[in-house]
């Protein structure tokens, strides 16, 4: 995740953080929680490596604990805490007794969040998302077309400089375009599948330099019905921001127009 500012939304960001996991990650009794090798990657966040970063970051911050019983009986170390039920417990304030009572209490605090102008761990958890929401097209396409794509950090870079022009719709559209070319070179020869490992990003990094510089219109890509919105952003868009959107929506201007909106109301 990126470094969350130490700001006054950065409570807003926990409790974010917090009702998503007892939402996704735990048992539909809110008893358990469920551990990330036997739930799906995408219902917490959109891939598993910002899953690991997001319950790590909530680890730091002392909102989730080690279940030493059970840590002791399943881990080998550390790098496993979150894989296996019963490994780790959600830290409950001292006036709350269940889960769902804590559900109950932060999803009221949630959708009754005074918005700033200055709301900036807000912005990076929305940037976050976006960012992995198109990581996670990039990898189901990988897996749909047997391309090998390579997605380090120089593309999660390309990617966040996108939402200064782009929501995340146009963005994975973008992303598609890239990938179809690709597709297209290998039906004709012109690319072997096992050497377009950084083809696809390289040919997304131009298109998006023509899109910006010559004034393209780009599609929104709609959200495929095989890659749900996870519940981070469900929580996001629908209790915090109060939009109808599937996640696609998200750019830097929308974000700020939203945020404006917000605070003018209160």
């Amino acid at each position: 995740m990126s470094d969350l500012r130490l700001e006054d939304d950065k409570d807003l960001v926990n409790s974010i953080l917090i009702y998503s996991v007892i939402k996704s990650l735990m048992d539909e009794n809110l008893i358990l929680f469920l551990g990330l090798l036997i739930t799906p990657s995408g219902l917490f966040s959109p891939t598993r490596s910002l899953d690991r970063k997001l319950l790590n970051y909530l680890f730091l911050e002392n909102k989730i604990y080690k279940y030493k019983p059970i840590y002791d009986l399943v881990c080998n170390d550390e790098s496993e805490i979150f894989q296996y039920a019963g490994s780790v417990n959600i830290s409950l304030p001292d006036e709350v007794d269940s889960y769902t009572e804590y559900a109950n209490f932060l999803s009221h605090k949630i959708s009754s969040y005074n918005f700033k102008e200055n709301s900036g761990s807000l912005m990076d958890l929305l940037v976050d998302i976006a960012v992995h929401d198109c990581l996670q097209f990039l990898e189901f396409s990988s897996d749909k077309y047997k391309l090998e794509i390579y997605t380090g950090r120089k593309t999660e870079l390309i990617i966040r400089e996108a939402f200064l022009y782009y929501n995340t719709g146009q963005v994975i559209s973008l992303l598609w375009s890239s990938i179809k070319i690709i597709l297209a070179r290998i039906r004709v020869g012109d690319y072997k599948r096992n050497l377009s490992r950084n083809a696809v990003i390289e040919i997304f990094e131009h298109l998006l330099f023509r899109a910006k510089n010559e004034g393209w219109t780009v599609t929104r890509y709609k959200r495929p019905f095989n890659i749900p919105q996870c519940r981070i952003s469900q929580v996001l868009f629908e209790d915090v921001l109060n939009v109808d959107d599937d996640g696609y929506g998200f750019s830097l201007g929308w974000y700020e127009q939203q945020i404006c909106e917000k605070s003018l109301k209160v």
